[in-house]
């Protein structure tokens, strides 16, 4: 009897989790990015934050003198969502010999998709200003990979010899138009996403319902090709499964593209986030590798 009274206590502490969350997408919070603002960072970080012509601010962890690699980060949240524990793996990464930097760009619902790319575009230029010199990796967790790859294409097309060409895309989210018929089934035993908040960011962030525009869904674009090497990882029980793997089936049929990939077992949607999960560790380690290994 005690079983089932506790079952039916953390059924309902789930149910109450859920719709926190929901609410949390439908009336998202504003902080002025206070969770990746400089003061965020303890000392020994020297975490040093600008604001941008192209809007916003981005933070620079500078505690590694010399580094070899720096990454920037366009963090996940459904493109509304303000960073939330993205300032602990940038500080895990700083832990690992990196520079880091995020950049905290507009969000939806009071911005929609084309000022969001065109911001992260001029983000990215206005940053390389700063670090003209440095060797530069893409990291964009869950919809930062769109925010990614739109970035990525836009520089390929301009013919810029200087755009990054190694990338990491924790739990991507690539396609908002999700009629893949396979994403319902594994809805049933995802832990943390659910459609009604994928459909809800889609909205938000293009109203026109135009969700199968490489503008709004890169997974659409026509020509991936000579974008550059890849590292996906996701969870096998993860909502997204299904559109993360067509991704990386597509993504590495183009010329000039390689893809890397790691599967966790029962894990949730941007697992990395929990950096105190054993996992989460192992794949920042293996992250790192692959940096170092791809950027020698």
């Amino acid at each position: 009897m005690s079983e089932e009274i506790k079952s039916a206590e953390e059924l309902k502490a789930m149910e109450e989790a859920m719709a926190a969350f929901l609410e949390e997408f439908r009336n998202p919070t504003r902080n002025d990015g206070a969770n990746l603002r400089a003061s965020v960072f303890p000392e020994k970080y020297n975490a040093v934050e600008r604001p941008l012509n192209a809007g916003r601010f981005m933070t620079t962890i500078e505690s590694v003198p010399d580094p070899d690699i720096h990454i920037f980060m366009l963090h996940g949240g459904g493109f509304e969502l303000e960073a939330s524990m993205h300032c602990n793996v940038m500080m895990d990464y700083a832990d690992r010999g990196f520079r880091v930097t995020a950049y905290d760009y507009p969000l939806s619902p009071e911005h929609q998709y084309k000022e969001i790319n065109e911001a992260v575009y001029n983000a990215f230029k206005e940053f390389r200003t700063y670090y003209p010199d440095d060797k530069v990796a893409l990291m964009g967790d869950s919809c930062g990979t769109s925010l990614s790859l739109n970035l990525l294409m836009r520089l390929r097309d301009e013919g810029d010899e200087t755009r990054p060409s190694i990338m990491v895309f924790p739990s991507p989210d690539v396609d908002l138009a999700m009629d893949n018929p396979l994403l319902a089934e594994y809805e049933k035993n995802d832990p943390s996403l659910k459609l009604e908040v994928l459909f809800l960011c889609s909205e938000r962030y293009a109203p026109e319902r135009n969700w199968k525009d490489p503008a709004v869904s890169p997974y659409y674009a026509e020509d991936m090709s000579d974008i550059g090497d890849a590292f996906i990882y996701y969870s096998s029980v993860e909502l997204l499964r299904p559109d993360t793997e067509a991704f990386i089936k597509k993504f590495a049929s183009f010329d000039g593209n390689t893809v890397r990939t790691h599967m966790c077992d029962g894990l949730f949607h941007d697992y990395v986030l929990q950096n105190e999960l054993p996992e989460s560790v192992y794949i920042i380690d293996e992250t790192a590798k692959f940096l170092r290994e791809k950027m020698a």
